[in-house]
């Protein structure tokens, strides 16, 4: 299971491109650290059910994203095109 220190210390891999968080009970505050890898191109959140609408800002500021596996319940074209109005480049299917 990822810990949110877990988290803070992938956080601080700044090169870090691919990111597999699939099923990782986290939270809102826990994705917050993620805002610094500057590198991120894909992130994988499958299956983390507990985030909310609320960790959508820090997805936001992850510039570099290119790939994005949201769990179900933000998996909507509602928190598709707020993503996408900052990040049109954005897909939503894992290559």
């Amino acid at each position: 299971q990822c810990t949110t220190t877990d988290l803070e210390k992938v956080a601080k891999l700044p090169h870090l491109r691919t990111l597999y968080l699939r099923g990782c009970k986290i939270t809102d505050q826990d994705l917050n650290c993620l805002g610094s890898i500057k590198e991120l191109a894909l992130l994988d959140l499958g299956g983390c059910n507990r985030l909310t609408k609320d960790s959508l800002l820090t997805i936001k500021n992850i510039k570099s994203l290119q790939f994005l596996k949201l769990p179900d319940q933000l998996d909507t074209e509602e928190f598709h095109l707020i993503l996408l109005s900052s990040r049109p480049r954005l897909k939503f299917d894992l290559p």
